[in-house]
């Protein structure tokens, strides 16, 4: 039994040192086919390494198997001999890269490839990391160079002032080349020529400006903030790359006289709102005696150049105006403009005038006062003149016309005797299918409304006849559940002529005296057509 025990342990003994003895083997074949591989692939590359990386990976991680499952020097001595031409060739791409032209990246793809690989090895080699961020960074700035061009080129070919969005494109890929210093002669031409394009564009509107101010024009300052960031940003950049201050001067010096020539008018205009208000409470304020126009032109060529020095700054140091300012010079031009519509008759758009500049008159309790005080009068003189119209044009059978003078005037507030025409008017004009309808629904209180009133009915021509005696008539249409009901009006002899003309389905209005219903028709007498 014990015989038997020993020779079963002697055979696993030699099955296992047979089994190990050939994986180790089978490592080392595996090696020497990854090595052969990879030789194999250099020399056709032409010593190239970076084209072999994969085959470079796979020899290494094959060798580094082998001698950990027990090679011969002379495998250590193979595996040595490869990652020392890796760390060669690596330093060959480095001392390349950095000796050619700053936009031929090829030796920094070349590098990062091999170093990565290094890197991977052991720690030693971890120096090679700060080649491989370099070697990343010169690429991302390479791109970033080839994108400048293609907006250069759009840019060029529009000649027109870019777009926010494109010009954020523009800053962002100029920052990633100035951090990186990638930046050769032709792109350094593109990028002057870019910001000269952008600066000049700048520097034309400003000299516009200028020449706006000194003509008392209203200046154009649209998108002149976006185009002084633009100039602020990229002459900083231009200035970086080369010292570079002309257009910039040229800027600064249009923008020193852009504040002197505001500051002139401003202050011209401040002094003139202060005369003119006490000219305006003393009661001497006539339009006669002021360049009305001449205002006007000033405040308006000063106001955008006033907007812009709030806002962003960039017309710096322009005098601190009084905050009343603004107002004061709306408040002027108000007042004028109400005195010369009275003048001309038109007393509601000189209201409206007035009541605009009461409205912005609180920086000064005795301006507003005194406004205030003619409102009141103007607003008495309206009412006053309206009521002698609506009640004349309503005697003259014009009800629809007096009517629309009275609401002409209602947002200034009607008095109680328009008020009172106003409604008079209102209830003397009725719908034929108004009356119709009353009538169908209780006839004894329809006789209460409607009965010996003169009305001003408006209907449909349905049949237009003659009654026994020869007088016209016209029946109004009235439809609906009423048709047993009928509405005659009976006219004047005298209103022949014009019955003659209208046609049937006609839209007209009517003014006669209701006489009541009598079977089934509602009649109206001594009816006249009214032409409104």
């Amino acid at each position: 039994m014990l015989q038997k025990k020993i020779i079963v342990h002697l055979f696993c003994f030699i099955f296992c040192f047979c089994a190990i003895s050939n994986a180790g083997y089978l490592e080392k074949y595996i090696a020497d086919q990854k090595y052969k591989d990879l030789r194999l692939c250099i020399k056709e590359a032409g010593n190239d390494a970076s084209q072999c990386i994969d085959t470079y990976r796979d020899y290494l991680k094959a060798e580094i198997k082998s001698i950990k499952s027990g090679s011969s020097d002379n495998d250590k001595k193979r595996l040595e001999k490869m990652v020392s031409y890796l760390e060669e060739t690596t330093k060959y791409y480095i001392n390349f890269a950095r000796k050619s032209d700053k936009n031929n990246v090829k030796y920094y793809r070349k590098l990062i490839l091999t170093a990565s690989l290094l890197t991977k090895l052991s720690e030693k080699y971890n120096k090679y990391h700060e080649y491989i961020k370099e070697a990343n960074q010169k690429l991302k700035a390479s791109k970033a160079t080839i994108g400048l061009s293609e907006l250069f080129k759009k840019i060029t070919q529009r000649t027109v002032y870019p777009s926010i969005d494109h010009s954020q494109k523009v800053n962002s890929l100029l920052l990633i080349i100035e951090q990186y210093e990638i930046i050769d002669k032709d792109l350094e031409d593109k990028i002057f020529k870019y910001i000269d394009f952008l600066i000049n564009d700048y520097l034309r509107q400003l000299l516009e400006i200028k020449t706006a101010l000194e003509e008392v024009k209203v200046p154009n300052i649209s998108g002149i903030d976006y185009k002084n960031e633009n100039f602020q940003k990229f002459s900083k950049i231009k200035n970086k790359i080369k010292n570079y201050k002309k257009y910039s001067v040229d800027v600064r010096k249009t923008v020193l006289e852009i504040r002197d020539l505001s500051n002139q008018l401003l202050s011209k205009l401040i002094s003139e709102t202060e005369i003119l208000n006490s000219k305006y409470l003393e009661g001497s304020l006539k339009i006669n005696g002021f360049p009305e126009n001449s205002f006007k032109k000033q405040l308006n060529s000063i106001s955008p150049i006033l907007r812009l020095s709030r806002s962003s700054g960039i017309i710096a140091d322009i005098k601190k105006t009084s905050e009343n300012f603004h107002d004061n010079s709306i408040f002027i031009i108000s007042i004028l403009d109400s005195k010369n519509s009275a003048k001309n008759n038109n007393f509601l758009a000189a209201y409206r005038n007035l009541d605009k500049a009461s409205s912005v008159a609180n920086f000064n309790s005795k301006l507003k006062k005194r406004v205030n005080s003619e409102l009141s009068g103007l607003r008495y003189k309206i009412n006053k003149d309206t009521f002698r119209t609506a009640k004349k044009l309503y005697s003259m059978d014009r009800p629809l016309s007096s009517l629309k003078e009275i609401n002409r005037i209602k947002e200034i507030g009607l008095t109680q005797d328009l008020k009172e025409i106003k409604k008079k008017i209102q209830e003397s004009i009725v719908a034929a299918i108004e009356v119709t309808t009353a009538y169908y629904a209780n006839p004894i209180s329809a006789d209460e409304n409607y009965k010996n009133k003169t009305f001003f009915i408006m209907g449909i021509v349905g049949n237009i006849s003659y009654t026994l005696t020869g007088i016209p008539k016209i029946e109004y249409i009235v439809g609906g559940d009423m048709d047993p009901i009928k509405m005659h009006l009976v006219f004047k002899k005298n209103e022949r002529d014009k019955i003659s003309k209208l046609l049937p389905g006609s839209s007209i209005m009517v003014k006669g005296r209701c006489i009541g219903k009598r079977l089934n028709i509602i009649r109206f007498d001594n009816c006249k057509l009214i032409n409104n």
